[in-house]
């Protein structure tokens, strides 16, 4: 500050040496005044709110009289700093099972389960439990095999359905980043780890033991590497402390025999994850009792102690609102102010297995305790929410990026000699590399999560270089499943709509399509859209129609609704999907202008 005879110098001070815009001081008369159009312009800052010029407490604007020498900072707010606001019950929406969370600080990570959808394993970041954005995966693919690829693994299998990546455990430790998980195909366990798990490269290991439900726990206090594992019977397995192998002579044995859970009632128990507090080992484990999905937890003050040692409880048992399936497979979380929260997941028919978040305390017997004063799993309850978040796990996409957006999967690996983005710059490029009897035999099938209670997708598909026998469009995807596309035949284009079957548990060598109406196309472009209605609290109707428009504003409906619903056969939630596959002749291709999303 400085006062010069017949002089205000009235300067400004960014207070971040990151912004920019940087203003220079104004000089007014004695007499003081107002800044008017000197006023300065807003500063900017990456990933902050710019909230105005103040001193002492005062905000200033151009209209604000100035009448001694002054210094105004600009004050800024986070886009991760949080507010009041309101949990609703599940998460997400959609099919994310298997969650695995962690704390780095302020910040929350969530693994989860894809099976056969790659790239494997999404990594998921949050500031407040409740809004998630993608941010990576730890591979592109698990191995390229020929299931992986969807080709004939053995007399009834084809492809990868129903198995695949299953439970993921997501652990921070020694400034880096674990993930581990199973593979049904390759009977292998996975290991991926970084030092940085939004943009870093991962590193791999590969256990030749498939180790069921596999759970990472670092016994910091001990200074020893556990994987817990198991159906039923539950295994403790100490690692090497580089996680390269299973510790020569090291612990390796059933921590909980199935006879504490048949004691219980429960049966089907897995799932398992260790957390250390209170002087405790926690595990949390899922398990079936009367046919309701339940939480239970043993614990310990030692987690080598004897069977005798440890103390069991069913700790929850409640569905989510209208439906009574209980929720499960998961562990705690707590936050940085202290807040203490149950993650599990629910089943959801058709839509899939989706995250619940359960308010949770410490009982004075240090055990937790979950839900509201009866119990209860509440379907709102107050949370405090990030002011700003960065929804991209349901994503509309004008194909204008170089590369995918992180809410695209392909279903199995994809063939990446057969699509881009790079060939007509601003479209998905989907060509044909083999012949393929129907859309469950098909690479390069690009998909997005559906969600509840109702999405729809819509395209627009230029069929620009298709071949005979060649079928292109959007799909619902699941083993009972519906498509709406362009077909060619002797030269001519069809809009078509078509039902696929894919129960059977051959799963795959069996599936089968079924054409449900067809339509005269002589256009160059198409626009197809397909509506997904899942379950409410007043209807049970899971649904999806299918309509097209010449124009994209004018539809009609085509063909046959189809009725959805969640089978072990695929394991997964319904998807939209992108498609272009051949069934007589290879080399094709077509292009998708843009996928948009909307309730």
């Amino acid at each position: 500050m400085q006062k010069i005879e017949n002089q205000i110098i009235v300067s400004f001070d960014l207070a971040y040496k990151g912004a920019v815009n940087t203003p220079k001081p104004v000089i007014l008369d004695k007499n003081g005044g107002t800044l008017g159009e000197k006023f300065p312009s807003d500063p900017v800052r990456s990933k902050y709110d710019f909230l105005g010029w103040y001193a002492s407490g005062k905000k200033y604007t151009k209209d604000t009289f100035i009448s001694e020498s002054i210094t105004l900072k600009a004050r800024w707010i986070s886009d991760s700093e949080l507010m009041e606001g309101t949990a609703a019950n599940p998460l997400l929406k959609g099919d994310f099972p298997d969650p695995s969370i962690i704390r780095v600080d302020n910040v929350f990570y969530m693994s989860s389960t894809t099976m056969y959808f790659m790239p494997v394993c999404p990594i998921m970041k949050s500031y407040d439990l409740v809004n998630w954005e993608l941010v990576s995966y730890p591979s592109d693919i698990i191995e390229d095999l020929p299931n992986f690829r969807l080709e004939t693994e053995n007399a009834d299998l084809i492809g990868d359905y129903g198995r695949g990546q299953w439970a993921t455990s997501l652990r921070y430790f020694n400034s880096r980043y674990w993930v581990i998980f199973a593979n049904n195909t390759t009977k292998k366990t996975y290991l991926f780890h970084t030092d940085d798990i939004e943009k870093g490269n991962w590193q791999r290991i590969v256990y030749s033991r498939q180790y069921h439900d596999p759970s990472l726990f670092f016994d910091e206090v001990n200074n020893k590497i556990y994987i817990v594992h198991g159906y039923n019977n539950i295994t403790l397995t100490e690692m090497e402390q580089d996680l390269s192998r299973e510790k020569p002579g090291g612990i390796n044995r059933t921590l909980f025999p199935q006879s504490i859970f048949t004691a219980v009632g429960g049966s089907g128990t897995e799932g398992t994850h260790i957390f250390k507090a209170n002087n405790y080992y926690y595990a949390f484990l899922i398990t079936w009792i009367s046919g309701v999905r339940s939480v239970l937890c043993c614990r310990a003050q030692s987690i080598t102690a004897p069977l005798e040692e440890w103390e069991l409880r069913r700790v929850l048992q409640k569905g989510l609102g209208s439906r009574s399936g209980g929720v499960a497979q998961g562990s705690i979380i707590d936050t940085p102010s202290g807040d203490w929260f149950g993650y599990f997941f629910q089943d959801r028919d058709a839509v899939g297995r989706v995250p619940v978040l359960v308010p949770m305390r410490w009982g004075e017997d240090m055990w937790p305790v979950f839900g509201d004063e009866k119990g209860n799993i509440p379907l709102e309850f107050p949370i405090m929410l990030i002011r700003k978040p960065k929804p991209n796990i349901y994503m509309s996409d004008d194909f204008g990026n170089n590369n995918l957006q992180l809410a695209w999967q392909w279903n199995h690996n994809p063939d990446n000699t057969n699509w881009s983005l790079g060939e007509r710059p601003g479209y998905l490029r989907l060509k044909t590399g083999r012949v393929d009897r129907t859309i469950y035999h098909a690479r390069n099938t690009l998909t997005q999560r559906t969600y509840e209670p109702a999405c729809t997708a819509e395209i627009a598909l230029e069929p620009v270089s298709m071949k005979d026998g060649d079928i292109a469009g959007l799909v619902v995807l699941q083993a009972t499943s519906g498509f709406i596309g362009i077909e060619q035949d002797n030269g001519t284009q069809y809009v078509v709509m078509y039902t696929g079957d894919n129960e059977d548990t051959a799963k795959g060598q069996n599936a089968v399509v079924t054409r449900k109406a067809q339509v005269p196309f002589t256009g160059n472009r198409i626009y197809l859209k397909a509506r997904c209605q899942f379950k409410t609290n007043t209807s049970n109707s899971e649904t999806a129609v299918f309509s097209y428009s010449l124009d994209g504003e004018t539809w009609q409906n085509i063909g046959t609704t189809v009725n959805l619903r969640y089978t072990l056969v695929h394991f997964t939630g319904a998807r939209f999907g992108l498609f272009n596959y051949a069934t007589k002749e290879s080399g094709g291709y077509v292009d998708f202008d843009y996928y948009r999303i909307n309730d």
